[in-house]
């Protein structure tokens, strides 16, 4: 592993990305699991279901402390800079980001919607992130995958991705390249 301080996903002397990941399920705690490893990131997980909360408390402290995705930003001492959601669908992604969390979250902050959901649920996202976002609201990434547990345990999915808007901010490039095969 690599220090934090130096390295590959940072410059010297800056923090490694904050990214926060809701949905602990079958993809999403192997996706927890691969980020945690790592030096590279400084990662909160979340999920409304408490036995996976619990699970996860085992191994950071501030866990324990979550009671609701508004207690993230405190925990993290300020908005994540990339949000992956890893919910069952997109009534699920509503429901968790509207209309409080999504208020939190700045431009700076790059949402990757890596649950399977129709493009017109994404740009549905990308849209009312926008509106009800923090100073115009977070970048929307829609990036699927696929590859089971197995491969999220281990850091070899497949991501499909595209964006809104042309430019997002950078951090989520090394999640993406964390998570896949092309890392």
């Amino acid at each position: 592993m690599t220090s934090p301080m130096t390295s590959p996903m940072t410059s010297p002397m800056t923090s490694p990305p904050k990214v926060l990941l809701v949905g602990l399920g079958a993809m999403g705690s192997g996706m927890y699991a691969t980020l945690s490893k790592s030096n590279d990131f400084d990662v909160i997980g979340y999920d409304i279901y408490k036995p996976c909360m619990d699970r996860i408390a085992e191994d950071d402290p501030r866990q324990s402390k979550i009671k609701c995705l508004l207690d993230v930003n405190e925990a993290f001492g300020g908005p994540p800079d990339v949000v992956i959601l890893m919910v069952v669908n997109a009534a699920q992604i509503h429901s968790l980001l509207f209309p409080s969390y999504i208020s939190t979250l700045p431009p700076t902050t790059t949402l990757l919607l890596m649950s399977t959901i129709s493009p017109s649920s994404c740009l549905s996202i990308s849209s009312l992130s926008a509106k009800h976002g923090l100073n115009g609201g977070p970048t929307v990434l829609d990036a699927p995958v696929s590859g089971g547990p197995s491969r999220a345990s281990n850091g070899t999915l497949s991501i499909m991705s595209s964006y809104y808007p042309p430019h997002p901010p950078l951090p989520f490039k090394s999640v993406l390249s964390a998570l896949s095969t092309s890392g």
